[in-house]
């Protein structure tokens, strides 16, 4: 039996509808891996903070929004391959969680943490490092965009001499920072020229920690979780505000 030939128009639109199924699904796609990544960073910190109930709900919740994930990646194939047009889609909305807010008890009673990635802390505690490194007679390279470390650092001669992962935290009281699986196996093939760099910047201080693979045994939650008083044992730590 001979393939019938689609009129030129209908050809055309399937054309149209199938771009459109692609840039929806991309859309999602990219929605709901965020969610489940914010939900995973959020359960790291609650276990960190000793807040194991919340922090098993969160990874609950984390592995329901993949589950979700794998659902909508199959039914949006099966849309593209089965049907001849597809509905078209007027708009498409993400509702993500308001940022984590949880109670944690201090000293000075119960305080009020909002637990959500900063970028402002980030790009300070790149900025630090990299003003670290200068210091130090180095020639440091963001390299952050395309890499699984963040600066590549060289000595006077041109010789890249540390593969510098950053980690920024606002509080003075932070003690957890995260890597992801890319970051942890870097952290495992460059050794000896690797170097975890700290950054809190509530009480300007520097933890640096060479090859922290072979020293460190981080608890792993989806992330590398990594305590901030674990690397200053195994590391130095020095200040990086001016006096």
């Amino acid at each position: 039996m001979r393939a019938v030939a689609l009129p030129a128009v209908l050809v055309e639109q399937q054309e149209e509808k199938r771009e459109a199924l692609a840039r929806d699904r991309a859309f999602l796609t990219e929605g709901l891996t965020g969610l489940a990544e914010y939900l995973s960073e959020a359960a790291v910190d609650a276990f960190s903070d000793g807040d194991i109930e919340m922090g098993s709900d969160l990874t609950d919740q984390a592995e329901r929004a993949r589950q979700r994930l794998g659902k909508l990646q199959d039914d949006m194939g099966r849309a593209g391959r089965l049907l001849m047009t597809v509905p078209e889609v007027l708009g498409v909305a993400l509702v993500l969680p308001a940022p984590l807010e949880i109670e944690v008890e201090t000293d000075d009673g119960v305080t009020r943490l909002l637990m959500r990635r900063d970028d402002a802390v980030e790009q300070a505690a790149m900025d630090a490092v990299m003003a670290y490194e200068r210091q130090r007679a180095r020639f440091p390279k963001d390299v952050h965009q395309g890499e699984s470390w963040d600066i590549e650092s060289y000595d006077a001669q041109g010789q890249l001499v540390r593969y510098i992962e950053v980690k920024g935290r606002g509080p003075e009281d932070a003690d957890v920072v995260t890597m992801t699986d890319p970051e942890w196996e870097a952290a495992r093939r460059l050794g000896e020229q690797h170097w975890l760099y700290i950054v809190r910047l509530g009480d300007g201080m520097l933890v640096m920690i060479q090859n922290l693979y072979a020293k460190l045994e981080p608890r792993e939650l989806k992330r590398w979780l990594v305590r901030i008083t674990d690397a200053k044992g195994h590391g130095e730590t020095v200040s990086f505000v001016d006096d």
